[in-house]
């Protein structure tokens, strides 16, 4: 646990340094923790970008697994 706080401490100061980083992981915690924008990648394709703001944990988490539209449609009735 303490290398990954070091390589937190380290990712979030040179980000307020004004770096540009880029960070590929499955830990959805993480990025939402580090990320100002998160592109989610499916099949090796980006299907979605969007700020830090806009996207929870099942959102990403659908998008992960495929699911382009992560909004439940309504049923027609």
């Amino acid at each position: 646990i303490g290398s990954i706080d070091f390589v937190h401490k380290q990712l979030l100061d040179r980000r307020r340094r004004g770096y540009a980083i880029i960070l590929i992981s499955s830990d959805l915690e993480e990025m939402l923790y580090l990320a100002d924008t998160i592109a989610v990648m499916y099949k090796g394709e980006i299907i979605s970008s969007f700020p830090n703001r806009d996207v929870d944990e099942k959102k990403m988490g659908l998008l992960m697994a495929g699911v382009r539209d992560a909004e439940p449609e309504e049923e027609a009735r």
